[in-house]
């Protein structure tokens, strides 16, 4: 997805690994400007995402990662002004269905 090039610049390694803590509130013009840039990617991708598994809701925007655990690596392109794709990594609680009588068991790990 292309994007441009000033709203990049606020990743600066080709792998970047964005969390809640890029997002700590300052007064500073430059902070607010990265996080909006930040929001501007992260939700972008984040819709791109949820229409390319065909998901009814989008599940990764920048305001759900500001409140979270969840790491977010976003990969761009250093040859233009596209960003590859997004992964995003945390703790999740897992449920199984066990055979025919439906139970569900916690799978904290």
């Amino acid at each position: 997805m292309e994007f441009p090039p000033q709203t990049l610049e606020v990743l600066s390694d080709t792998i970047s690994v964005i969390t809640s803590h890029d997002f700590v509130f300052s007064r500073e013009k430059s902070s607010q400007i990265k996080h909006q840039h930040l929001f501007a990617i992260i939700d972008a991708m984040g819709e791109a995402s949820t229409k390319a598994q065909g998901l009814s809701k989008v599940i990764t925007t920048a305001e759900k990662l500001k409140e979270s655990s969840h790491r977010l690596y976003i990969i761009k392109d250093t040859q233009s002004t596209k960003v590859i794709g997004i992964l995003k990594v945390g703790k999740k609680k897992l449920f199984i269905v066990v055979g025919i009588l439906s139970r569900t068991d916690s799978l904290d790990q």
